[in-house]
């Protein structure tokens, strides 16, 4: 953050599927806890229990007690079947009867709603619905806007739900399509008021570069896309950069909480457990991924180096 001139971030809880649905939200607590000033905490919901009864009262309540706690903001994932994040809610429709009662919660407690939706046009749809049902509540659509997708689309979204926000974690247009560029900038000084900064993973297990994907941004190549004139840069004006940034996201937030890392301390422990059994059982595929056909190196999904080295920080603070 120091390096790159960040003031504060946004830690989310990303559920991981293949360790039993453990998520991180004891890890991101816990950052917030060490960075009470920097750090802005968004915990998660279980959907492994949508088919249970009052399944979406018993997570609003949960909610309702993260935020007492210190969180600041729910993530949750929503992806067209077949895309690997499909698996993290259960095949739950963003728009899902069952989740209303949690998007109502978020409304109530002034929190907003960071909701992985991608560039499916029938994911991105559903989203726009349950904003039209759930008008107290604010949802931010990460990776809602990409090429491929045309920005009078998302555009229309936006216009219809004021309470729709889209974050800027997914590139906006190829560098070497010029009309894309173009439009895209378009958008970005038409919705101004509607974007707020985001990448895709900076910090996390994954060994940074590991996904091998040019559209998953990383810092420099975010400013980059956003400021510059080469390479597809947008080169935005000032102020749209402020919003964007800071602004956008900084009146979204609204309260301060401070966390109390104790309720969260369970969390972390499983987190933990998951870790050291991956270590001791590394799962196929997992491991070791397709070689990218960018360099034809085999790319590791995960470095077991970075893990030992967390999991010696994480151990001291459960002991504590």
């Amino acid at each position: 953050m120091d390096a790159y001139n960040v003031a504060k971030a946004v830690a989310v809880s990303l559920p991981v599927g293949w360790m039993g649905w453990v998520t991180q939200e004891g890890a991101t607590a816990l950052a917030k806890h060490l960075q009470p000033d920097r750090i802005i905490f968004f915990s998660t919901v279980d959907v492994r229990h949508a088919d249970e009864p009052n399944f979406g009262e018993s997570e609003a309540a949960r909610v309702h007690e993260c935020v007492r706690n210190g969180a600041q903001g729910i993530k949750l994932y929503f992806a067209a079947q077949g895309h690997p994040c499909s698996c993290l809610t259960q095949g739950l429709a963003v728009n899902d009867k069952r989740m209303l009662p949690i998007y109502e919660a978020c409304g109530e407690l002034n929190i907003p709603l960071l909701l992985h939706v991608g560039r499916d046009e029938a994911v991105i749809a559903q989203l726009a619905d349950a904003a039209k049902k759930c008008r107290k509540a604010i949802f931010i659509a990460a990776h809602a806007m990409g090429h491929g997708l045309e920005p009078d689309f998302v555009a229309a979204r936006l216009r219809e739900n004021p309470n729709l926000y889209i974050d800027a974690s997914a590139p906006f247009a190829r560098p070497d399509q010029p009309e894309e560029i173009v439009a895209a900038r378009k958008f970005f000084l038409d919705h101004a008021e509607r974007i707020v900064f985001g990448t895709d993973p900076v910090m996390s297990f994954f060994r940074p570069g590991a996904l091998g994907k040019w559209r998953d941004l990383k810092l420099p190549q975010a400013r980059n896309t956003f400021e510059g004139r080469e390479n597809g840069g947008l080169n935005l004006p000032d102020d749209v950069l402020e919003k964007m940034y800071s602004e956008n996201i900084n009146r979204l937030i609204g309260q301060w909480n401070p966390v109390r890392f104790e309720y969260f301390k369970l969390n972390l422990q499983q987190y933990v457990h998951a870790l050291e059994d991956y270590l001791l059982h590394p799962i196929p595929g997992l491991t070791e991924g397709a070689p990218d056909p960018r360099t034809g190196k085999v790319r590791i999904a995960m470095a077991p180096g970075e893990i030992e080295h967390f999991l010696a920080f994480a151990r001291k603070w459960i002991a504590s």
